[in-house]
């Protein structure tokens, strides 16, 4: 009942009120109008989407933050053209005569690097300089989000121009300090110039956004665990090649932000477990699986055998996802009593991230997990860094450091060293259209409800 008398009463009184209405209803007579906007039938959306249209057509259309690249491509647009004639109350072929300064734009010409002479027109100078936008931008150190300022400096708006816009804003009742850049950017933004090249191109609904981002997620992680494992299984291909062993290391650096284990890994040097056992282990057994998260390793029938050179035989055993009781990985049998308690310590700080990705069984991942070097005196210091590193690091801070600590980048030494290469499959990655991509989405969608963005 209010949104009807509302609308009764504004198509009485009101021509922009019966022209407004008259785009939904048709084109009437106002007691035509009236007859129809009191018909019996007539529902509240209905009323409601009429008082809608009214109030729109009564309230000031706000105006742009800036004046920015598109509005000034805009001006050449033939929808502009009429409306900007009607503001500058001038011919449709007279608008960027009226609008623009020639002498301006052709020193704006000249700064982005077209020395042409002689040429006094306006359109002809604009139409040259927008293909030139981006660089006279960089040459000028501009934000491509705001342009006023640096049309209004430059003068590349008439004084005519300056006047009728200030007149055009007083008229639209837009605020009376509002610069003449926001007031020509309001004026545009109202032709709808730039709503039709945005409505014939393609574009996502926000279902189509949501799963992109999720796909492109799960792609960049998957391309990340492909990288890591191909980098580890480099590391044992070639294990004399310096930078290749320390390629995992820079992935954990720069790929996955795992500082700790990037630094460690690339400043305490690393080996494979299996090198650390010198072959003194067996076969492992075929125990597949995930390890359980909160569960590490550990390590069960230590023997001790020998009379004077001791040895020790020992079995790894791992809790799996999804069962209570761990079960034995790798069996040890024939370790040097020397070497048994650094390795005995490094399998036991390990957890289930930490396995390599490298092997079917979970002994055969264990084997080619990377773990710190200690042997010989080199792999001794290392070692004591990795217990002591934060006293280490205060000390060198202390102390102060006689020459930089050089670290040789990825494949730094050895560029030309061929590695074992396997052909790539047949069928290569490819992304569907985008139409075939909105389709396949819609499809999948069902009955729930699609918003549309543009």
């Amino acid at each position: 009942m209010e949104n009807e008398l509302y609308v009764v009463a504004l198509v009485r009184s009101s021509e922009r009120a019966r022209a407004a209405i008259g785009q939904v209803l048709g084109d009437f007579a106002r007691a035509d109008l009236l007859r129809r906007v009191g018909r019996p039938g007539q529902t509240a959306e209905e009323l409601a989407e009429l008082a809608a249209r009214v109030r729109a057509e009564f309230t000031p259309a706000r105006l742009p933050a800036a004046l920015t690249e598109v509005h000034l491509r805009m001006l050449v647009a033939p929808a502009s053209l009429p409306v900007l004639a009607g503001v500058l109350r001038c011919p449709v072929a007279d608008v960027h005569a009226t609008l623009l300064d020639a002498h301006q734009l052709a020193r704006a010409l000249r700064d982005a690097g077209d020395a042409r002479a002689g040429i006094a027109d306006s359109e002809l100078l604009l139409l040259s300089l927008l293909p030139r936008l981006p660089r006279l931008a960089a040459a000028h150190a501009l934000d491509a989000g705001d342009w006023g300022p640096f049309v209004e400096r430059r003068g590349w708006l008439t004084p005519l121009a300056v006047r009728r816009l200030g007149a055009e804003a007083a008229a639209r009742s837009w605020p009376a300090d509002a610069r003449p850049s926001r007031v020509l950017a309001g004026i545009l933004e109202q032709t709808g110039a730039g709503r039709d090249r945005a409505e014939s191109s393609p574009r996502f609904d926000t279902l189509a956004l949501i799963e992109l981002r999720r796909r492109i997620g799960l792609l960049a992680e998957q391309l990340r665990e492909d990288a890591s494992t191909h980098a580890e299984e480099a590391a044992l291909l070639a294990p004399d090649l310096t930078s290749v062993a320390r390629l995992p290391a820079w992935l954990q650096l720069y790929e996955r932000g795992a500082v700790a284990v990037g630094l460690h890994r690339l400043f305490t040097g690393s080996t494979s477990l299996a090198e650390l056992l010198q072959g003194n282990y067996a076969e492992p057994p075929p125990v597949t699986g995930d390890p359980a998260p909160d569960e590490g390793l550990g390590i069960t029938n230590e023997l001790a055998f020998g009379t004077f050179r001791k040895r020790i035989a020992f079995d790894v055993t791992c809790v799996l996802a999804g069962q209570s009781e761990p079960q034995v990985v790798l069996r040890c049998r024939g370790l040097p009593k020397a070497q048994y308690g650094p390795v005995r310590e490094k399998i036991l700080s390990l957890g289930p991230a930490d396995l390599a990705e490298i092997g079917t069984s979970v002994g055969e991942r264990l084997l080619n997990t990377q773990v710190a070097q200690h042997h010989g005196l080199r792999g001794r210091l290392r070692y004591v860094l990795r217990q002591h590193g934060p006293q280490a690091v205060q000390c060198v801070l202390l102390a102060g450091v006689r020459r930089p600590i050089v670290v040789p980048s990825p494949w730094h030494e050895y560029l030309a060293t061929t590695l074992p290469y396997a052909e790539p499959p047949d069928a290569d990655t490819r992304f569907a259209g985008l139409d075939e991509v909105n389709r396949a989405l819609r499809a999948g969608a069902g009955h729930r409800r699609i918003e549309e963005v543009r």
